[in-house]
């Protein structure tokens, strides 16, 4: 968790409130809603935490 916050930017709240929806592992991508400003953004999933996020997720 800390590298990905580390490597993509996000903030605490931001971190806390990452859902699977939010990412983007083909465009190596976050959505980060209600961030801070109470704003919208994109943000980037490094490249070398991808793999890492995928292999869970595909079962």
């Amino acid at each position: 968790m800390a590298e990905l916050a580390y490597g993509s930017g996000l903030r605490l709240m931001e971190l806390l409130r990452l859902r699977v929806h939010h990412l983007d592992l083909e465009r190596g991508q976050i959505k980060v809603y209600s961030g801070k400003g109470d704003k919208d953004r994109m943000t980037v999933l490094p490249s070398r935490l991808t793999e890492g996020v995928r292999s869970p997720l595909d079962g």
